[in-house]
């Protein structure tokens, strides 16, 4: 198995996020050694359009041939867009499918976490594991505004029944995924896979990097981390 960070150098609401320093070491840094780690991955790869993120990555470990297409490095590229037309040069390089796909900012995952994950990706075989978490809250509760500015329930027949009766529902944390190139892309989106196996994230171990305000939380959960 490979693993895979995609480390682009735009970012318009976090300038150059994946590089930002926390705890001394830039974010990209922290994962790659975390990665390294790892007995299971036999060889890291990050994909960027920046040749400082280039010399960081490979200092640590991390090979990332050439630089990611100016076509693919557009904040407008999607998850799929990196899995059909980028991460195949790398699979191809290590001759290998199973890939770990992690974001340079997921530096609150513990190698223990990945271990475990990796184990039920191995052995339940879905199109792809998902790092998750539970929604709090039931969305089928959810209400949307209607062109008259009132409020109307999306799910009517879940209104009456109370919230241990309704299913639990989960969203796609942004940390991790492990899966198979080959069974992935051929979907249009890794959401509407038809196996996809949820890995439950709690708080402390998620934070997806998008705000100043999710700068903040990163760094207040990095330092309870670390003190550990």
């Amino acid at each position: 198995m490979i693993a895979y960070i995609p480390a682009r150098k735009g970012s318009k609401r976090i300038k150059n996020k994946n590089i930002l320093k926390i705890g001394k070491q830039p974010l990209i840094e922290i994962v790659v050694r975390k990665l390294n780690k790892l007995s299971f991955i036999k060889k890291i790869f990050v994909s960027t359009d920046c040749h400082l993120i280039k010399k960081i990555s490979e200092d640590c470990g991390a090979v990332c041939c050439d630089l990611r297409k100016k076509s693919l490095a557009g904040d407008k590229v999607t998850f799929m867009d990196l899995i059909k037309y980028d991460l195949p040069r790398y699979c191809e390089f290590a001759n290998e499918n199973n890939v770990l796909f992690t974001l340079a900012t997921a530096v609150l995952i513990e190698e223990k976490i990945l271990n475990n994950a990796f184990k039920q990706f191995s052995n339940k075989k879905p199109d792809i594991l998902m790092s998750c978490e539970e929604n709090s809250h039931p969305i089928w509760w959810s209400m949307r505004k209607k062109k008259s500015g009132y409020l109307e329930p999306i799910f009517k027949n879940k209104l009456y029944k109370n919230s241990q009766f309704l299913d639990k529902t989960y969203i796609d944390s942004g940390m991790f995924y492990f899966f198979n190139l080959k069974k992935i892309k051929k979907y249009k989106s890794h959401k509407s896979a038809k196996k996809i196996l949820p890995f439950k994230l709690d708080f402390e171990n998620r934070c997806d990097l998008n705000t100043p305000e999710d700068l903040k939380l990163l760094k207040y959960k990095f330092k309870d981390f670390k003190n550990d």
